[in-house]
This record gives C-alpha cells, structure tokens and sequence, in this order.
C-alpha cells in the first residue's frame, strides 16, 4: 500500500556529519565513491537501521518506496532511474547539510596517489614515502639539514632504514 502523501522534505532526519560519513561507508561497499539509486534502496531495505537514521523508516516497505525517494532526491523526476549514480559529495550533503567540496576533492586526490603507488616497486614506494615526508618537514628543519650536507644524508640513511 503506497504511502498516501509520499515522502516529503520534512521527513528527513539532517544528520551530523561523522554519522553521515559512516552511513556512506556502509552503503558504498565498493569504495568507489558512488552509489547508485538501486544500491542505496537496496541498503536501506538491509539496514533498516540506516533508514531510521535517514528519516525513511516508514516508506521502507511500500511498494513505491524507491520512487518516492527519488523524487525527493531529485526534484522534478517521479519514476526512480535505477542506475543514478550518487556522489558522495551530494548525498553527504543532502543528508547533512555539510558541503565536502574541497574535503573531497583531497580525498580523491590522496585515493589516486596510494592506487598509483600501489602497484609500484618497493623503492619507487620509499621515494613516495620520501617526498611525503619531506612534504611535511617545517621550513627550520628543511634551513638546518640543507646548511649540513651530513646531516641530511644521515638523516635519509635513517628513514630508508627503518622504511625496510
């Protein structure tokens, strides 16, 4: 039996933000940074936990369910699209009302550096780990080692020992 009103804005549950980011880990089981439609009603309907969380408990088990909250997701379109991707930068933000715009952006960035090194040889990784680190290092520590050629080679020689 459908919903008579159908699912409205107002039934939403905005939720903080680690909440959400652990909701998108359950839901995005392939890591791939989206979810499409028929994934997310999928999980709902698996987790009803997540539903609750989501404000979407009471739809759960009608039979047009799907397209009542496809329609609020997508204002304007009645008939659910199975294969709509999600991303995850849009869902955390409709169900948060957190924008991760350049919180994701670093993300990705940083899951195509390591799927980049992943796959290289064990001293191409330490070079990596080694541009990482120097990344990191503050700009007196950086004056100090370049005035002292010894002391920045024995500090490399340090870090390639305990990388192996």
């Amino acid at each position: 039996m459908p919903h008579r009103e159908g699912v409205q804005q107002n039934d939403l549950k905005l939720i903080e933000l680690p909440v959400a980011l652990l909701l998108w880990g359950r839901l995005d089981e392939y890591e791939r940074g989206y979810i499409t439609h028929d994934q997310f009603w999928n999980g709902i309907q698996q987790n009803p936990d997540i539903a609750e969380k989501l404000g979407f408990l009471k739809i759960l088990h009608e039979e047009d369910g799907s397209s009542q909250i496809f329609s609020l997701m997508n204002p304007g379109q009645r008939h659910a699209i199975g294969f709509k991707k999600y991303e995850m930068a849009f869902w955390i933000k409709f169900f948060s009302g957190q924008d991760l715009g350049k919180q994701d952006a670093i993300l990705k960035n940083w899951k195509l550096f390591t799927k980049e090194v992943a796959g290289l040889p064990k001293w191409r990784k330490i070079v990596h780990r080694l541009q990482l680190e120097n990344a990191s290092l503050s700009v007196s520590l950086l004056g100090y080692t370049s005035n002292n050629s010894n002391a920045s080679s024995s500090w490399f020689m340090c870090f390639v020992v305990e990388l192996t």
